[in-house]
């Protein structure tokens, strides 16, 4: 594991019920540190890369994350949690923004 941090957004199918709103995908951004760990498997006790896996730990750490329809509005929104975040005086931000894109519905 480790003490990355950045500021990751996650990129998620629409839900089949939900109107289409933006660009057909929902968007989220969140501060992670280790984001590595939406890979892990507890089952394999394995980092994974099914896209089941990787969704069941994404909703979970993005679980607070506010839904976002277009992909200028969660970098907009990655922007001002930025500013907010490098306000501290000893902010470091190692990774900056990412995306992390899972095909599967949040």
């Amino acid at each position: 594991m480790s003490s990355d941090n950045g500021l990751y957004i996650l990129v998620t199918e629409v839900p089949e019920f939900s109107s289409m709103r933006g660009d057909g995908k929902e968007y989220r951004v969140a501060y992670h540190m280790a984001v590595e760990n939406y890979q892990w498997d507890d089952n394999k006790k394995d980092y994974s890369n099914d896209p089941d896996t990787l969704i069941k730990n994404a909703r979970e750490m993005w679980k607070d994350a506010k839904v976002l329809h277009t992909r200028k509005e969660a970098l907009l929104e990655a922007d001002r949690q930025y500013q907010e975040f490098m306000k501290d005086d000893f902010a470091i931000l190692e990774y900056g923004i990412s995306f992390i894109e899972i095909p599967r519905s949040f």
